[in-house]
């Protein structure tokens, strides 16, 4: 009892004497076990960083290209029926962009790199069409995936059937029935990939730059068409609170829709003569004129010995009305 009346900062007047008690022991103990966590808890937030967030106007000029990283698994299409076209506003279409290409069997068992064959006579050829329907009897699909570049201008770029028009026209009837362009997502994302892996090194797991990897388009028709839509904000990421160069990348929303072209029997029997538009998977993109900038902040020096002083005053304070209401009461109880 002695230890703990030894502690008492809340020392009474007693006949112009301060005295020290046992409940003003048990206070002050009390409060200096919560100082002591409060400083704890405050010092740790002094020493780490605060991730803010500011929106500006995006003043990246439109003719900068953008890296587009995707990844996709055609399950219900070979390799060799598939092309990938980029249009852009202002700007002639590329057509078949050189991508790698991987055929895999029904059981998804890898069948090596499809190898597009370089003689100029191959296409519309019938080595061509042979190939192509020797892949479709087999059940074979393709997984596309690399990188190209995009201007910051609306645009879209799609895979599909248009360029390989001639082979699949030819087709049978059966056949063409087997052929649709249901996907996997793997991966779909802008920027470099590089920076995405330094960003969620020093900002966290959290920023999702692919967030529709593993995504499955399915129940696709041959005489269906998909469409995506996706709205690309600029991130500028920070390492520093004052630093001018910020590493980029891209947020984005998705949404899409299907929709059939014609009915299927009308395909089968209009896509022979060429008189119907073929299927295809479309993603259309635009950029928002928003960018949002992300930097690590400290909480300041002054801060902390404001919020410190505040706690020991704070606690003080508290201790010390605790303390004279508890000894009021035991007086009372006392001389009754």
């Amino acid at each position: 009892m002695k230890f703990v009346k030894s502690l008492d900062f809340f020392t009474k007047a007693k006949e112009d004497i301060e005295s020290s008690t046992g409940i003003g022991g048990l206070f002050s103990l009390i409060g200096l076990v919560c100082g002591i966590l409060f400083f704890i808890i405050e010092i740790s937030s002094f020493l780490s960083t605060v991730h803010v967030k500011e929106m500006t106007i995006n003043n990246d000029s439109i003719t900068k290209k953008e890296r587009v990283n995707i990844d996709f698994t055609f399950l219900k299409a070979p390799c060799g029926l598939l092309t990938l076209t980029q249009e852009e506003e202002g700007n002639l279409p590329v057509v078949d962009i050189p991508l790698l290409r991987e055929r895999f069997s029904p059981s998804g068992e890898s069948l090596g790199r499809y190898q597009p064959h370089k003689e100029h006579n191959y296409h519309n050829s019938e080595d061509e069409f042979n190939d192509i329907k020797a892949a479709i009897t087999a059940g074979e699909g393709c997984r596309i995936h690399g990188n190209f570049s995009i201007a910051q201008v609306p645009g879209n770029f799609h895979i599909g059937l248009k360029e390989r028009s001639g082979p699949f026209r030819r087709l049978p009837e059966d056949l063409m029935k087997k052929v649709s362009l249901e996907l996997y997502i793997n991966h779909l994302s802008f920027g470099m990939d590089t920076n995405h892996q330094t960003i969620q090194k020093r900002f966290g797991k959290q920023e999702n730059f692919s967030p529709y990897e593993g995504f499955r388009l399915t129940d696709m028709k041959p005489s269906d068409k998909a469409n995506f839509f996706v709205k690309l904000v600029p991130n500028y990421y920070f390492n520093k609170e004052n630093s001018k160069n910020g590493l980029l990348a891209y947020m984005f929303s998705l949404s899409y829709q299907t929709k059939e072209i014609v009915p299927l029997a009308i395909f089968l029997r209009d896509a022979k003569v060429g008189r119907v538009e073929l299927p295809s998977f479309q993603v259309n993109y635009e950029f928002s004129p928003i960018t949002i900038n992300h930097r690590k902040k400290r909480n300041s020096i002054a801060r902390f010995v404001v919020d410190t002083l505040a706690i020991v005053g704070g606690i003080f304070s508290v201790m010390g009305m605790l303390n004279n209401y508890a000894l009021t009461k035991f007086k009372e109880l006392r001389y009754k």
